[in-house]
């Protein structure tokens, strides 16, 4: 395969999964674990517990090994205006394979609403959170970085 990574000796790897064993195994394995886009903040943060636990477990520096989350969102002052918009749109990305009430997984809402999940999932050990806006990417850009973002207090794991 060409070109050859940069990073040496190999670009790291991150690993996801659902499943106890694949939650072990992507510790065990890789540099990284990110839960998906289309997981549920509630099972997410579960699986988060459980890649920490096997982290101190298989005896991982906590340092070095990252996890991560996408979380699909949608920000509005009217909050159903934000939960349909966001539900149509995943619908649209996951309708595809036959996939139902995927409106669920995202996070909508007001500023604060969505502010309060985002810092849920950090406060559970997440290190990199991956912000996937699914329709007027400018606007929720900026959204997200004028009225969600300083609502978000740091989060520093010690380990």
């Amino acid at each position: 395969m060409e070109p050859k990574p940069l990073q040496k000796p190999y670009p790291p790897i991150w690993l996801g999964g659902s499943h106890p064993d694949a939650l072990r195994r992507a510790v065990r394995l890789g540099d990284g674990f990110i839960g998906a886009g289309s997981t549920m903040t509630e099972d997410y943060l579960q699986r988060a517990r459980i890649v920490h636990e096997q982290v101190e477990r298989q005896d991982r520096d906590p340092a070095t090994f990252r996890v991560a989350k996408r979380v699909y969102l949608a920000v509005d002052d009217d909050p159903a205006v934000a939960q349909a918009r966001l539900t149509e749109a995943l619908e649209g990305l996951y309708g595809y394979f036959g996939t139902t009430g995927v409106g669920r997984v995202g996070v909508s809402g007001r500023a604060a609403d969505v502010a309060e999940v985002l810092q849920r999932i950090l406060d559970a050990g997440t290190d990199l959170l991956v912000l996937h806006p699914l329709y007027d990417d400018t606007e929720q850009m900026e959204r997200l970085s004028a009225d969600v973002l300083p609502l978000l207090r740091r989060v520093t794991r010690t380990g």
